[in-house]
């Protein structure tokens, strides 16, 4: 009885073992999973545009409204849009050089003439415009 005993002694400290390597390696999917999603978090955070926030024109009008509701002085205000005067400059010059692409309708489909006498070609070609 002294070698069966141990023979399930040593099948049960197998399967402690094997569990024990299972937890670990979910426990290393894991963490590895969460890099992951971590990485791709601070990628995408790190290529948003720079155009996410206000543009030059966008704050001038709001201290444009605030100037007109007294908050900002003449003086303060004056300043602000000297300021704000050259982002905008070089937004407008931004652009300027990528020019909206200009959406020419689609060309309507070459009209055939009337159908031949077999009706499988015209009888004559397309005349151009």
């Amino acid at each position: 009885m002294g070698s069966a005993g141990m023979i399930g002694h040593g099948a049960v400290l197998l399967a402690q073992m094997k569990m024990q390597l299972v937890w670990a390696s979910l426990g290393l999917v894991g963490a590895l999973i969460l890099g992951a999603v971590l990485i791709g978090l601070v990628e995408r955070w790190r290529k948003r545009s720079a155009s996410a926030g206000l543009t030059a024109g966008d704050q001038l009008s709001h201290f444009r409204e605030l100037y007109a509701r007294g908050v900002l002085t003449k003086e303060e205000f004056e300043q602000i849009r000297a300021q704000l005067a050259e982002k905008l400059r070089a937004e407008m010059q931004r652009k300027e050089a990528t020019p909206a692409q200009a959406t020419a309708p689609p060309e309507p489909p070459h009209q055939a003439g009337p159908p031949s006498s077999d009706g499988i070609r015209p009888s004559e070609p397309p005349q151009a415009p």
